[in-house]
């Protein structure tokens, strides 16, 4: 897929598969936008890329707020074309425990998540 020129969004991109997601559509040409609770995290990722390409948003995929305050800050630099959902909190622990409350708070935030970095009517 040619993503160059491309405005993507990689929440939960200071770690991991997210991380080399923005690594890769950087080196491919797309401007990404970080998101992610680990800012500093995504800004060592960002410096690793093409200046200018990469740009970190502070994001908390349990809030809505902070999700909308993300949005915010991406939208102000373009469309959205790419959205990649990586983000997760997670820990070990007993099923039915903090563990699955804390899952279930992962899926009920994939909904906000993509309803606010959906492209503008």
């Amino acid at each position: 897929m040619n993503v160059e020129g491309l405005r993507a969004v990689v929440i939960g991109g200071s770690t991991g598969i997210g991380s080399g997601i923005g690594r890769v559509l950087a080196h491919r040409g797309a401007r990404v936008a970080l998101c992610d609770i680990d800012l500093e995290g995504a800004d060592t990722v960002s410096r690793e890329c093409q200046a200018g390409v990469v740009t970190t948003h502070y994001c908390d995929i349990t809030s809505l707020d902070s999700l909308a305050a993300a949005e915010a800050s991406i939208r102000a630099g373009g469309d959205i074309d790419l959205l990649f959902v990586i983000a997760g909190a997670i820990r070990a622990g007993r099923a039915g425990s903090a563990r699955q409350r804390r899952f279930v708070r992962n899926c009920k935030a994939m909904r906000p998540m993509t309803t606010a970095t959906r492209p503008a009517p």
